[in-house]
């Protein structure tokens, strides 16, 4: 049970957006196993306790544990759920992070967590922000062509 209160909102705006709820619970057990595992948390608590910025380093360790997953998944696992989870035990390891009195959680460090978290994960899965533009320019493209959104509706051109 989370202890801090705006971490509780965040876990609920969370868990309102959860369309696949079989795959993020999935996810966030797995992620919770890996996390908790004895070897894997004692190297956790180990890089946040000599790092500068441990919420930087909790974002981080968050989006590798979503990797080793990942992978382990095959490549499988659907990315939406993954992402709320993921956003899930960062939650989760930032509560931790303020119980151990290593951080003060507060609506500005969970805004910069979360920035950190979405920008390394983009980041890892290839996802730059000139990618993600060059994306959003092919959709306006075909958006903005009535026969592109004839034939994406699947009519004839």
């Amino acid at each position: 049970m989370l202890k801090n209160e705006l971490l509780q909102q965040a876990q609920t705006t969370v868990e309102k957006t959860v369309k696949d709820r079989a795959a993020y619970d999935k996810i966030v057990a797995a992620g919770t196993k890996v996390i908790y595992d004895k070897e894997t948390f004692s190297e956790l608590i180990k890089g946040i306790e000599t790092s500068n910025d441990p919420v930087l380093e909790v974002a981080d360790g968050i989006v590798g544990v979503l990797g080793v997953l990942y992978k382990q998944s095959r490549k499988t696992m659907p990315l939406t759920p993954m992402i709320s989870a993921g956003m899930t035990l960062l939650i989760d390891a930032l509560d931790f992070l303020e119980q151990a009195g290593m951080a003060t959680i507060d609506k500005e460090t969970l805004g910069k967590a979360t920035t950190m978290y979405m920008n390394s994960l983009l980041s890892k899965m290839g996802l730059t922000p000139d990618k993600m533009e060059g994306m959003l320019s092919q959709v306006r493209a075909t958006m903005s062509d009535p026969e592109k959104m004839k034939q994406f509706r699947g009519g004839a051109a």
